[in-house]
């Protein structure tokens, strides 16, 4: 039995997850829909950070519009003294997806991020 999209990237996902030893990955597209996830537990509330990853996108939005030749493409957010949430937006074909990950605090996540960027991607 073939695997869909979705599982594709939840298995890489996972995967690199927990090689970051991240909290959680999730892929939203740019209106909240989730697309994709991982939450290893599970005391994240997904609605809560589908609207955030809509906010955290229009923040990217408005300050590339206000400063013409910005391209943000991380937006951090420390939530606690323990944990990190990092926004990634990039495209698939045009079409704007935003990656979240939960990242303790102090724990390297650029590299990680950017591979599953990359690997979701390919696989669409």
């Amino acid at each position: 039995m073939m695997k869909s999209t979705q599982d594709l990237i939840e298995e890489e996902l996972e995967n690199l997850c927990r090689q970051g030893k991240f909290e959680a990955f999730l892929l939203f597209n740019a209106e909240g829909i989730p697309m994709a996830g991982v939450d290893f537990t599970d005391q994240f509330n997904t609605d809560g950070l589908a609207a955030l990853s809509v906010v955290l996108n229009q923040s990217v939005e408005l300050t590339e519009e206000f400063q013409t030749h910005a391209l943000v493409d991380e937006v951090s957010l420390r939530i606690s003294s323990s944990h990190r949430i990092v926004s990634r937006p990039f495209l698939v074909e045009d079409v704007k997806m935003i990656l979240l990950a939960i990242v303790p605090n102090r724990q390297a996540y650029r590299r990680i991020t950017t591979t599953a960027i990359h690997r979701i991607q390919k696989l669409f």
